[in-house]
């Protein structure tokens, strides 16, 4: 992506978006996502903005996704999916990394110690 700048762009606020158009409610996806109302809400209108299309129409009645809002829809299903497949990878690797230094008779704040020590070695090997 060598010289795009996508600063104003979040995983949370697409998480936001998915539950908004898969629930139609902005409390209902509030809740889902364990967030308020009103959070849920700032960050969507804040995607909007930054994208400068509208995603949802709303009225007291009913909350309905746009044709522009199916569009980006599609592509956060994607980008949330791939960004949760990354975490997942990285996941593994420290639940391999710690099973490597976990001895069967090691309780397990012996073995965060052990990777503590590792980690602050390889960021400063002179100490």
């Amino acid at each position: 992506m060598h010289g795009r700048n996508l600063r104003g762009l979040n995983i949370k606020a697409l998480h936001y978006l998915i539950a908004l158009a898969e629930c139609l409610n902005f409390s209902r996806a509030a809740d889902r996502c364990a967030v308020t109302q009103p959070t849920l809400s700032i960050q969507v209108r804040k995607l909007e903005e930054y994208l400068g299309v509208t995603l949802f129409e709303r009225n007291p009645a009913r909350v309905v996704i746009t044709d522009e809002g199916e569009k980006v829809l599609r592509l956060a299903r994607i980008v949330v999916g791939a960004a949760d497949e990354i975490l997942r990878i990285r996941r593994t690797r420290l639940r391999d990394e710690f099973a490597h230094y976990a001895k069967p008779t090691q309780p397990p704040i012996a073995v965060a110690a052990t990777l503590l020590k590792k980690s602050i070695t390889a960021r400063n090997p002179n100490d």
